[in-house]
């Protein structure tokens, strides 16, 4: 009897030994578990890492504040700046800039927006010169004498190909192109005995939608035209 006792004692043993090998076991495999998943996050977190390269003077950008790009349908990148428009080419730049003694130089160097329509035509917005249009043949400029003169913030098209062009105190304009290439405007502004008219002359951005409705935002709100 003493004999079965004591094997009875013995099976106990072997039953926790059993126990304590299988937690070990669990414990190894949460380890590599945990150790797969370090390296895993590790690879992942090299691989999110995102690089970006810095273009300044030093590459030929006319001036290191930005304030428009637009990429045109050849390729080029288009940079506005306080100084002088850019083209770049992926290698080079190209500046434009304002000559007092050249009349086909843009109208001003401080660049506002860029804008390409659908014929491939370059429209240009400045801070103190309105707007431009930019001849690629022969890389010259024209300035739109019918547009705004100043303070231009936005240009959009519409399906008809007309050019809205928005200006912080002088409203909103729509630019119409004929066969000999000259441009005449239709104007917007806010008129306080008028509820329906722009509902400020400070506009700061312009968009036509899908459906042809213009919309505008101003200093004092959102307008929609249908």
């Amino acid at each position: 009897m003493d004999w079965v006792g004591t094997f009875t004692d013995m099976c106990d043993h072997a039953t926790t030994g059993s126990a304590l090998s299988r937690v070990a076991a669990l414990a190894v495999r949460a380890a590599i578990a945990l150790l797969v998943l370090a390296a895993s996050a590790e690879r992942l977190s090299a691989q999110e890492r995102v690089v970006f390269r810095h273009l300044t003077i030093a590459d030929g950008l006319s001036q290191n504040a930005v304030s428009a790009i637009m990429q045109d349908r050849k390729g080029f990148m288009w940079f506005g700046t306080k100084d002088g428009l850019n083209r770049y080419d992926g290698y080079q730049f190209v500046v434009f800039r304002h000559d007092p003694f050249d009349s086909t130089s843009i109208s001003d160097s401080e660049i506002t927006t860029v804008f390409e329509d659908s014929r491939g035509r370059l429209w240009v917005g400045t801070q103190g010169g309105g707007v431009n249009r930019f001849d690629r043949a022969r890389e010259r400029f024209e300035r739109v004498r019918a547009g705004p003169t100043r303070n231009v913030t936005a240009i959009a098209e519409d399906s008809a190909g007309g050019i809205w062009v928005g200006a912080f105190g002088e409203g909103l304009f729509r630019l119409t192109t004929n066969e000999t290439g000259e441009v005449s405007a239709e104007r917007w502004s806010h008129s306080a005995a008028d509820s329906a008219s722009l509902g400020d002359d400070r506009v700061r951005a312009v968009l036509v939608d899908r459906r042809g409705v213009v919309w505008v935002g101003t200093e004092t709100g959102l307008d929609r035209r249908e």
